[in-house]
């Protein structure tokens, strides 16, 4: 008989905590921003660039069934979504001064803290040139995954009636050990190994090979579009984005001709016409830089020469030490073989530069030459940051050289 009282009142404690569950959830406090006029929460969950069904999945499955439980959404992973005007100038301090932390004719950047979850940095875009496109590039940007792409986790439209204002803001994961332009510099506590310059090289190759595999054009590679984690991982950032016609071949004309002098291919810019060979050129330019911790153009004597036509003739005469960083610590034999893959990348006519598949595979060789193989790659979670098999490609290539090498492992942060 007490042992049926006991089931009872089991019973009975499991059902009182099932009907009062949903009132304690609900009396939960809302998000801090929710409650100021200045941050009204947007509620919106609905991806209207109407981004990838994995990203929409993603997020109402962060808001819940209901999409307008405040209570339920949680941030701490990436999700994609619209947020407001208002949830932007939180998170930026109103756009303060001091969270300024990047600017060009682009626009500003901003570190900004997500209101709902403050241990997360963020990187807000807050951009001058306000684009048509807008919509259909966050559309792109949101559902390609790639852990050498810095990862966009949400968009900002508004506009006011008032005043006519158009706002287009993007929000993306915080790098924290800043760009490759600030590292070539003479600001940085210590200069990049050897190893550290081609890795971020395999890396930046990785991140556009992914695109490109997609009919994507970056258009504007540059040593300040390329982030370093925390590891000296590279992250390709800023891809104001191009896709192609049918097949990675055909070129398609652009509203606006991206790129930087010096970096911008000059086929591209005389055609206006966006193809992967317009990446790989410029690809080819950021490597010289990374050789020598010179810029694209740079003043040489009392004149300003292209990085490429001061190299080229160097690199025929095997002159390795005429122009390479004298801070670099690789041989001379690496730095001429990088240095004769850059200047093929920079060809002309165009057909006659390599792919960036080919030039993927071509570092990836060097630098099992010249340090060894690499097995202390990451691999748990990464099918779930590509959303692509062919993007596997690289890693599987470098997993089955390890296995059939049998090495052991390599250094830590590489």
């Amino acid at each position: 008989m007490a042992r049926r009282n006991a089931g009872v009142i089991f019973l009975f404690g499991v059902l009182t905590w099932i009907l009062l569950f949903p009132t304690m959830a609900t009396s939960q406090s809302t998000p801090p921003c929710a409650s100021s006029t200045n941050c009204t929460y947007n509620t919106n969950t609905n991806i209207t660039s109407s981004a990838s069904a994995d990203a929409t999945a993603n997020a109402n499955a962060g808001t819940g069934s209901s999409g307008g439980d405040s209570s339920g959404f949680t941030l701490s992973t990436p999700v994609f979504r619209e947020y407001s005007l208002g949830e932007m100038e939180h998170a930026t301090g109103n756009w303060a001064e001091g969270r300024r932390i990047g600017s060009g004719s682009f626009g500003d950047v901003y570190r900004g803290f997500n209101p709902y979850n403050p241990d997360e940095t963020w990187a807000v875009k807050r951009s001058r040139i306000i684009t048509q496109d807008f919509q259909r590039e966050v559309k792109e940007m949101a559902s390609k995954h790639h852990p050498a792409l810095v990862r966009l986790l949400g968009y900002c439209i508004d506009f006011n009636q008032a005043t006519q204002n158009m706002e287009q803001i993007l929000v993306y994961e915080f790098v924290d050990n800043g760009d490759l332009e600030k590292w070539l510099s003479q600001d940085t506590a210590r200069p990049l190994t050897g190893k550290e310059r081609v890795q971020l090289m395999i890396g930046v190759a990785e991140g556009l090979q992914y695109l490109h595999s997609f009919g994507i054009v970056h258009r504007d590679i540059k040593p300040a579009n390329i982030l370093l984690d925390s590891k000296m991982n590279a992250k390709v950032a800023d891809f104001g984005l191009v896709r192609l016609g049918a097949g990675t071949s055909t070129a398609v004309a652009s509203t606006r001709v991206m790129g930087t002098p010096g970096y911008v291919d000059p086929a591209y810019y005389k055609s206006q016409k966006a193809t992967p060979a317009a990446d790989v050129h410029s690809f080819g330019v950021v490597m010289l830089t990374v050789l020598t911790a010179r810029r694209a153009i740079h003043g040489v004597g009392d004149k300003q020469v292209n990085i490429k036509d001061w190299v080229a003739p160097l690199v025929d005469a095997s002159n390795a030490a005429a122009f390479k960083d004298p801070l670099l610590d690789a041989p001379d034999d690496l730095v001429l073989r990088l240095a004769h893959l850059a200047i093929d990348c920079t060809r002309v006519p165009v057909a006659k530069r390599p792919s960036m598949a080919r030039v993927l595979a071509e570092l990836m060789d060097l630098r099992e030459h010249f340090f060894g193989p690499e097995t202390d790659k990451v691999v748990a979670g990464i099918d779930k940051e590509i959303d692509d098999s062919n993007s596997l490609g690289s890693l599987t290539m470098e997993l089955k050289k390890a296995e059939q090498l049998g090495a052991g492992s390599g250094s830590g942060g590489l």
